[in-house]
């Protein structure tokens, strides 16, 4: 009888670690030696692992495809609708600019937004303080004598916790396993993706409130006055705060309850991110046609509003002068928001036994081991690629300087553009060069087997840069009537392309490296990443003004024509400059981590 009731127990104990022993149970168990008597203990345990493992009923399975293909679809819907309210306002000359900003739609995005955003913080505060006395798990007897080894081990390597309690039997001891939200919801503020979402976060922000306070200026006798033209950007930044927040601090929430809830609130949210892009875009994209008054391309000429209404344009202006440099913190903002919001939306309901122990932090959660530990930078190996990339920083400003300098001067156009172009070429040239100096010294550096996902981010980032100088090739290579030489033009948007997917391709092989004792003191590599992040940060500068020189890209201006030349440039280079920024922050994390050594576990 007694046997079988330890039976009974070594199954439940197996139930409740389920997938998270899964994957390890038999790796780790393999690692340790047991007795005889253990070894048959542990084979009852695998057993009962594999029989607790059933795959769910195919209904089970079939409702989790149809949720997540419906709430896909509904943000499908979304998307859709978007663009075509925002296409009807600029083609047709029946419908004014921001029609649909008066009837609801947007305000049906960013309000139910905010609400489901405020069920997720919910959601995270109540399984926060569901580690209580009653809601506790139901104690579990191991009665392994290297249970302790085990433990710790599979602590180590699931994030699980335990909790020792008295026990009654003098051969047996009690363990408490308990859900914890900290360390399995929470995001680390040193992720590159958190730190993005701020910087971009704080941008949007700003544009909203500027678009907002333009409001007042338009009188509430004009016919042109909505009271949601006003309400719509505080929502939109009431939204874009608890975003922000939430992916700061909450962006590796597991949520298994209210499955549907999560899902098509995720999706809302996602096509929310969407629908900004678009109108942003548009927007944008209008501004600059209006503004060049070009009549090749006329889409609705009675789009451009007359200041009928005695409109004050004190924060107009400004927010018209400031706009250009504003909306790419929009379109950045919002590809993190929808990569982020994505993950989390395609991992629910994957982990329900997800459990956290609570022993010491320092053994069972890894990630504690240097959260609490003070950490000094450490400069070596790193002098000459730093000069290096501040001396391709200072050149490249000059050169924006030079260019801003003589464009408006006829006789000296042509020049500015040709000093603009040989700047870039020649730093895409040396950062060519760097990486392939790096791969070299790299090779010394040791192999780390990492499970960690593909960066969609900087992939998706990255073909707009890609996007953006194959226009330019292209243009370089048929247009005859070209102002500057078709050679440069074509070298520079080579070297672009080249250097991108060669930037990605070093950064996927340095998560894979780590220094070793061996070559701690040489550090091989260091340069080029110093080298490389420096340059991403000049670059960076250099695509922020890039947005404003109209006139930098002539032959391209002239080749493709003014309407869609601009429409290219406002989809491309904001992804240009989020590409540049998210690889700054990206490589300083791998010059920090990569080069120190780090703990054996």
């Amino acid at each position: 009888m007694s046997d079988k009731q330890n039976e009974i127990d070594d199954f439940q104990a197996a139930a409740i670690f389920n997938d998270a022993i899964l994957k390890f149970s038999g790796r780790v168990a393999e690692r340790y030696i047991f007795t005889q008597q253990q070894q048959q203990s542990k084979s009852k345990l695998l057993n009962h692992i594999g029989e607790a493992l059933a795959l769910p009923p195919d209904l089970e399975v079939a409702k989790k495809v149809l949720l997540s293909t419906m709430s896909a679809l509904y943000a499908m819907m979304l998307i859709v609708l978007c663009l075509v309210f925002t296409s009807t306002e600029i083609i047709t000359k029946e419908v004014p600019l921001d029609f649909f900003e008066s009837y609801g739609f947007y305000t049906y995005l960013y309000s139910l937004s905010v609400i489901f955003f405020i069920y997720l913080f919910g959601y995270v505060v109540r399984s926060k303080y569901t580690a209580s006395s009653k809601n506790a798990k139901k104690l579990y007897r191991l009665d392994s004598l290297n249970v302790d080894a085990f433990l710790k081990r599979m602590s180590q390597l699931t994030n699980l916790d335990l909790e020792e309690v008295n026990s009654d039997h003098p051969h047996h001891r009690n363990f408490s396993l308990r859900k914890r939200i900290e360390n399995s919801t929470t995001c680390s503020p040193n992720k590159p993706s958190s730190k993005c979402t701020v910087a971009f976060g704080l941008g949007t922000l700003i544009y909203a409130g500027l678009e907002f306070l333009t409001f007042f200026e338009t009188p509430q006798t004009c016919l042109r006055w909505e009271i949601l033209e006003g309400i719509n950007p505080v929502l939109y930044m009431i939204f874009v705060f608890m975003q922000m927040y939430f992916i700061f601090t909450h962006c590796r929430i597991n949520i298994n309850k209210n499955k549907a809830i999560a899902k098509f609130g995720m999706m809302h949210v996602i096509a929310t991110n969407v629908c900004m892009v678009i109108r942003t875009l548009v927007k944008e994209s209008a501004k600059e046609i209006f503004k060049s008054g070009s009549v090749d391309h006329p889409l609705n000429s009675n789009k451009v509003p007359e200041n009928e209404c005695e409109k004050l344009d004190i924060i107009g202006d400004t927010f018209e002068h400031s706009s250009i440099y504003l909306f790419p913190f929009i379109i950045e903002y919002s590809i993190i928001g929808c990569a982020v919001i994505y993950q989390m939306w395609s991992h629910i309901g994957k982990n329900p036994t997800y459990l956290i122990f609570q022993g010491d932090k320092s053994e069972g959660n890894p990630d504690d081991l240097t959260k609490h530990r003070p950490y000094h930078l450490d400069w070596s190996s790193s002098s000459v690629g730093l000069f290096m990339g501040l001396l391709s920083l200072v050149g490249l400003i000059i050169s924006l300087i030079l260019y801003f300098a003589l464009v408006n001067q006829e006789k000296y156009r042509l020049l500015a553009v040709l000093i603009n172009n040989i700047m870039d070429t020649l730093i895409n040239g040396l950062m060519i060069l760097a990486m392939i100096f790096g791969f070299y010294q790299t090779r010394k550096l040791s192999l780390v087997r990492s499970e960690k996902d593909y960066d969609i981010i900087s992939i998706i980032s990255a073909s707009g840069i890609v996007v953006y100088a194959a226009f330019t090739v292209i243009a370089g290579m048929l247009n005859q009537d070209s102002l500057e030489p078709s050679s440069l033009v074509i070298i520079n948007g080579v070297f672009e392309i080249v250097e991108v997917n060669i930037q990605l391709l070093f950064i996927a092989d340095l998560k894979q490296r780590v220094v070793s004792e061996a070559n701690k003191g040489e550090k091989p590599g260091r340069q080029t990443t110093t080298y490389l992040l420096m340059c991403n940060l000049a670059l960076w500068v250099t695509y922020n003004f890039e947005i404003q020189k109209g006139n930098a890209t002539p032959d391209q201006s002239k080749f493709y024509g003014f309407l869609p030349w601009v429409v290219i440039q406002r989809i491309t280079l904001p992804l240009c400059v989020f590409f540049r920024f998210h690889s700054s922050v990206v490589l300083t994390e791998l010059w920090k981590n990569c080069y120190r050594l780090k703990r054996v576990e």
